[in-house]
Order: C-alpha cells, then structure tokens, then sequence
C-alpha cells in the first residue's frame, strides 16, 4: 500500500488478515456475525440512536486528552478539509489518519478489512478498524465503516459495522464493550457497543466539523486498554492462563470446553473452561464467566443456598466474583425509550436522502420506539442492564451423551431425578431449566452414595421462600420444557417440581431417539423426519406435545426410538402414565402439590429406573466409546447447544 503502511499478522494463532481482509479468522469465513436477520434479532429493542452526552463522556477530561489537542493543533485543518471532501473509499482514509495523526512511530493503526467471502458482494461495503501491538501481535481495538454514499445504502454500512463489533466480540469473549464509528458519505455517528446493546451520539459532518472528527479519531488512537473496553479477567504469567476471584487464582484449560452466544452483542457469551488451582494440580473445577440481566439472582446466591442446606447431587460453589455491568459502563448517560428497526421494506435511503443530508442520513431514519411486551421486567433507565460475572465451581462433568452403556445412563437419569428432589424439599428451589444440556455424569467417585448424575445450572432456579413463580413467566429450553409450562399464561398456572419432571421425561426421550454415528458415538442431533423436532418448530408448541403426548401421538413417538433404546419402550410408556394420568379421558397436565402428591411422583419416577436398570443388568457391560479419566472430560457437542439455545428464554 505503500507508506510503509501494510502489515499482516495473527492473533492468538489464528489467521488474520486485516490489509482488505476480515476481522473473522479464515475458518470462520461462512459465520454469521454478518447476517442482517441475525444482527436485528440480536440488536432490536436495545438501541439508542443519538445519546445527549456521548463525546464529553468518551472523549473529554481523559488523561490523553493533551496529546490529542497537541496532535489536532498541529494539522492544517483547512487542508484536512479539502481532503476529507475527496476521500471515496478505506483505504483512502487509513491512510489520510496515518498521515495526519503521524502515527509512523505508534503502535496503532487504522487499517481497512470486509466482511468474509461468503457475504454477498452487494452487501459489503468498506470497513475500517484500530488496531494496536500493530508491530507485534495486532489486537482489533476500534470497528469503523467508511461508505461512499453514491454507491452505498445507509443500512448496508450499519449492518456491516454491527458485524465487526461482533466479530471482536467473537474474538473476546470477555470484552467489556466496543467502540466504533460509521461515515456515510461526510456524516458520522459515533457508536458503543457493549453487552445491553448499542448507542451513538448525534451525527455530525466531518468537512464541516474536521476538527471534531480529528480529535475522536485521535482519542480512539490514544486510548488505554480500559478506554477500549478490554477486560482485565483473564491473565497470564509463567503458570498459563487465569483468572483471580477471591484473591484465589485459577488456572483455566484453554480453548474453553464451552461457548454459547459467541456472536452476539446483547447478552454477551458463556464461557466454561476446566479450571485447577495451580499448574501441576489435577483439573477438578469449572470456570464459567458470563453476563446476565441485573434482575436475574445471581447463579452464585443460589448455590450458596445449595451448600447451607446440604442438597445431594448438585454443582457446589467454590468462589464468585462480580467483574461490571453496563450500568457502571453506562454512568452518566441518560436513554430515552429503547428503538428497534422499522418493519418495512423502506428502511433504506428516501429519494431525497442525499439532499436532505444529516436529517435523513442517520440511524434515527432507521428506528422506531420499540414497546416491550414482557410485563414482568423491572422498570430500568431505557436499557437492561447486565452484569458481568465470573463463578467457579466443582465438579467438572462429561455430557450425559458421553454415557458408557444403557445401564450408566438410567443410574445418571435417576440419580439426577433424586439431585432435583433434594434441590427442591431439601434446599425449597426449583430448577426450572432441565434440559439434556444440565445433566452431567460426574468424574466416578469412591464415596458410598456419591451422585452417578449430577444437575448444573442453576442460572434460572427460583427460591420458593419468594411464593410462587410470576404469572406468565416463562423459562426453559423450549424442546425440554412442560406443556404446563409453556402455558405459563394460563391465570394461577404457576412452575410447579412437576414440570421439571415432565422435562425429565423429555430428555430421555430425546436421547432414546438421536441416533449412534457409525464408529459407535451417540449424535446429539435429532432424525430430520423426528416429530421431536416440531416440539421446536411449530409455533403452539404446548399443543404439539400434548398430542405426541396422547395415546397415538406417543406410539408414534416410540417408533421413532434407535434400536439401541428398542428394550426401553416399556419404561417410556412407564413414565408417560405417570406424569400423564388420564381424567375424564384426557391426558391431565396439572400438579399435585400436596406432600403426599409430590413424594408419591418422585418415587414412582424413581422406581420406574429402578425397574429398568434391573430389566437390563445383564447388558451393563461398556459397549461404547466412554471417558475413562478426569483429563479426557468432553463437554457437549456444539451440534446440540445449536438445537438447543436459541431456544431457550426467560421472561420475567
């Protein structure tokens, strides 16, 4: 490019190509961190366009603010100007920024990228972003997107810069926020990304405001590492890789085991890597870090609570620690009503776009007020606020899919059902989330009783000394979720243990029907022609189960079973008909809470498996791939958490 100005370079062994490249590593070329209908799902309802305040808080009063009012005053900003109205693409304005800001002797750089080949060619417009350790190991720091506006749409360039928020995010998970800034023609939007959504302050004309547009130029080349949003959880030193909580250090497993929303911006990922307490100990922890929504109680209080009351067969706490929240990112702002995208095909350009200027050129032409339909969250300053969060705990855990033999897996079915009812009469909570994905098999155990099926996550769990659950609120993995449950609208329908047994019943419905792979691996994918799949798909969920549910629905349902699960038929039928009694000639669906109710379906669930392992003891010998130490410990496929999360939501 000249100038001095190309480089190529790697992050964190993967490939990157930042000169006309992509911020996503070549294996990820076909992701979707740029797909338009994925960036609104993930963004609709937290943006906020034009935020009064914005450039005074990001910009003013920092600690580089001398050496960007030094930079600025020694740049003919009247030749500045000549040149910024000439600019037509990226590369122009790396250069210019390289030029004007001198940054010949830095360890910055603002370099041009695109979005990945499989996106479509009239899509992709023209990014740029910051980068620093340019001259050792380069860091995406800041995303920007230049558009020439005679050849671009406004919504194209918006969307492509979403992306590459994303695609930084991707990269680290444990960002705390992203900068980032779009030029459509001469007018620029500042913009924040972080784990609530996405705001920008007013646009403004870059030739008729050089001086402006240099200085944030300038700024976003001089941040500090918390400037840009960088987390300081994650460490090293001469052990590996770290976290500090409690003033303990843990040492994690890397790459993590486990990565759920990866992709997203609102929300934020969950990350679990297997953790030990120092380099040469044994890894006996999982480090799980996270943001959630402020009003959710923290997973922690609830395991502590598990811990106080001696409840059997759960994950147990070792250490917590709050890392922020976007409220502490977001201090000193004030946000309006939350906007989402218009719902028509007018969202582009009006005929009069380029003559009307910043009026129409902007986000706000975009946007409309979003009306939130969830009666049941908290009244918040515009945004919901998240929190960021680290939480260790123990022990590490092999998918249930990881079974040895139908023998193994009864006993974790069991002994996971014996975990809920200690979690719900011994410690008064309730799960609320089981899900194939929350049951593990522990590392095998030489204490008498120790659990042989062990239930984690307890993000969702409710304490019953708070009543009953909120009317309407509905929580769960959707395939895995009661037909009660996913009537949580029905008036005094409240979440009920029963629930959490009917998903029970789900799982190992699921698992009978996912078949084997040819070299014996059991698929954690659904059949294609599966009838399971609609319990996902169909849009009155509750009514599809409860057909599958009824005597001809759920023969149907058994022909589906793999021949490995052939000799299980007659528990399924089993369990149907107690979790599914007949009244009146219907299936009832509704939940004894008496305490002679309550212990007579747990201990006819249990004696259920308790009959079946002893009609297939004979055939408990390992047939199939199985973990045979702590060191081999898998987490579930990827294949599954895609089938399954998207589905999964909380309402409350």
């Amino acid at each position: 490019m000249g100038n001095g100005y190309s480089t190529s370079s790697h992050d964190n062994g993967k490939s990157l190509v930042y000169d006309r490249g992509s911020l996503l590593s070549t294996s990820c070329e076909d992701s979707s961190v740029y797909d338009h209908e994925s960036i609104c799902e993930d963004i609709d309802g937290s943006i906020h366009a034009a935020v009064p305040g914005f450039h005074d808080k990001f910009f003013g009063g920092k600690s580089w603010s001398s050496a960007t009012h030094k930079v600025v005053s020694s740049v003919n900003l009247g030749n500045l100007k000549t040149r910024l109205s000439k600019i037509e693409s990226p590369i122009d304005l790396a250069i210019l920024l390289y030029q004007e800001l001198k940054l010949s002797g830095s360890d910055v750089r603002y370099c041009p990228v695109q979005t990945p080949v499989s996106q479509s060619p009239s899509r992709r417009t023209g990014g740029i972003v910051l980068f620093s350790a340019i001259k050792s190991e380069p860091r995406a720091e800041v995303v920007g997107v230049f558009c020439h506006i005679e050849a671009s749409d406004y919504k194209d360039g918006f969307f492509e810069l979403c992306g590459h928020a994303r695609a930084v995010f991707s990269r680290r998970p444990d960002r705390l926020f992203v900068h980032g800034f779009y030029i459509f023609g001469v007018t620029m939007e500042c913009w924040m990304f972080d784990r609530s959504g996405i705001y920008s302050c007013e646009p403004f004309n870059v030739v008729e405001h050089t001086e402006l547009f240099l200085q944030i130029m300038a700024g976003y080349a001089f941040m500090s590492d918390d400037d840009w949003g960088r987390s300081t959880l994650i460490r090293e030193d001469g052990g590996g890789t770290y976290v500090c909580v409690e003033d303990k250090k843990m040492y994690l497993q890397t790459p993590a085991f486990f990565i759920r929303d990866e992709e997203t911006i609102v929300r934020g990922s969950l990350l679990c890597h297997k953790g030990r307490e120092s380099p040469k100990a044994p890894w006996n922890y999982v480090v799980k870090y996270k943001w959630k929504p402020q009003w959710h109680e923290p997973e922690a209080d609830q395991l502590k609570r598990v811990r106080e009351r001696s409840v059997w067969g759960v994950a147990q706490i070792h250490s917590y620690k709050v890392i922020h929240s976007t409220d502490k990112l977001r201090s000193g702002l004030i946000f309006g009503p939350p906007q989402q995208f218009k719902d028509t095909e007018a969202i582009g350009q009006t005929p009069n776009s380029k003559k009307e200027g910043v009026a129409v050129v902007g986000a706000k032409a975009l946007l409309e007020t979003f009306e939130e339909n969830r009666p049941n969250l908290p009244k918040g300053p515009g945004y919901h606020s998240t929190v960021f969060s680290c939480l260790i705990i123990s022990p590490p855990g092999i998918s249930i899919f990881e079974y040895a033999n139908l023998y193994q897996l009864l006993e974790v079915i069991h002994d996971a059902i014996r975990a809920h009812r200690s979690l719900y009469q011994d410690g008064g909570i309730l799960h609320r989330d089981i899900a194939a994905s929350n049951i593990i098999i522990p590392p095998p155990a030489t204490t008498p009783g120790s659990p042989k099926g062990m239930i984690i996550d307890l993000d969702t769990a409710w304490d019953l000394s708070r009543g009953p659950t909120p009317q309407g609120s509905i929580v769960g993995t959707s395939p895995f979720m009661a037909i009660g449950a996913l009537e949580a609208y029905i008036p005094n329908n409240p979440r009920t243990y029963r629930h959490d047994l009917e998903s029970f019943f789900y799982v190992f419905l699921f698992l009978a029907i996912c078949p084997r792979d040819a070299d014996g691996t059991k698929t954690e994918e659904l059949p294609e022609t599966s009838r399971l799949l609609q319990w996902r798909l169909d849009k009155r969920k509750q009514v599809r189960k409860t057909a599958d549910m009824g005597e001809k629905g759920f023969e149907a349902v058994l022909e589906e079973f793999s021949p490995e699960f052939e000799c299980l038929k007659d528990l399924a039928r089993t369990l149907r008909g107690i979790l599914f009694p007949l009244k009146d000639g219907k299936i009832w669906t509704w939940t004894d809470v008496s305490p002679e109710g309550t212990n007579k379906l747990y201990d006819d669930m249990t004696e259920a498996f308790k009959v079946a392992l002893v009609s297939i003891a004979d055939a408990a010998e390992p047939r199939y791939p199985t973990t045979t130490s702590i060191t081999e410990i898998k987490a579930p496929g990827l294949n599954l958490f895609a089938w399954l999360w998207p589905q999964k939501r909380q309402t409350f």
